[in-house]
């Protein structure tokens, strides 16, 4: 199973801004934050540990948590241009429902 997603235009919009922070590590994992909205993905420096899988794109090791890819099958990650700025959005292969504001019924 592939577990990251990324074209060779984002691995190299990755090293870019990495490059542009005077960051010299190419160990990203992909994390996992909970909010209103439900999940939301980023990536964070890190180095990876006895519950990770790793999957190495031209030279960047992108790292995940072994309960994430259970959850979410991979992930796509795709880099979004606006002016001078470089953002980075991860989508989940699977979606999942976790909450959030979709399952509240208060507002």
């Amino acid at each position: 199973m592939e577990l990251i997603n990324a074209a060779a235009s984002v691995v190299d919009d990755i090293k870019q801004a990495l490059s542009a922070q005077g960051i010299d590590k190419t160990s990203l994992r992909i994390a996992m934050n909970m909010g209103w909205g439900g999940a939301s993905f980023y990536l964070v420096l890190d180095e990876p540990g006895d519950m990770d899988q790793v999957q190495n794109i031209d030279g960047i090791k992108f790292i995940v948590q072994q309960s994430l890819i259970d959850m979410f099958e991979g992930f796509t990650i795709e880099s979004v241009k606006r002016g001078e700025q470089t953002m980075f959005r991860i989508l989940p292969k699977v979606e999942q429902d976790m909450g959030g504001c979709s399952t509240c019924t208060s507002c």
